[in-house]
């Protein structure tokens, strides 16, 4: 049920709930539009198809008010992949996989 409703964003695996309306998305948003507001709710901003999880559908208002079409690009964003490049080079090798439809890094099984 969950599934229909919410979705991990493809740039930061933040939960996007989709409320209605059409298929473009915005992380932070239940829509799109501004991404001012996008980042007062906690997202990143990166807009997103909501029937393939691909980033794209870009067309929203920026910072200054102008309306764009280019990808957004956050300090959010980027705070996420630093993560998971620091996490990524701790220790033995992390594997990266899918869980409830969300990517996470799992570590390698503990030694007995």
């Amino acid at each position: 049920f969950m599934a229909k409703l919410e979705k991990p964003c493809p740039f930061c695996s933040g939960f996007v709930q989709k409320n209605g309306g059409c298929n473009v998305m915005m992380c932070g948003t239940s829509a799109h539009g501004e991404l001012a507001i996008a980042l007062r709710n906690g997202g990143c901003g990166g807009c997103f198809l909501w029937d393939s999880g691909q980033p794209g559908g870009v067309d929203y208002f920026h910072l200054d008010g102008v309306k764009t079409k280019r990808q957004p690009v956050t300090s959010r964003m980027h705070d996420y992949e630093k993560k998971k490049e620091k996490l990524l080079a701790k220790t033995p090798p992390w594997t990266e996989t899918k869980l409830h439809g969300v990517f996470v890094m799992v570590p390698p099984p503990a030694k007995k």
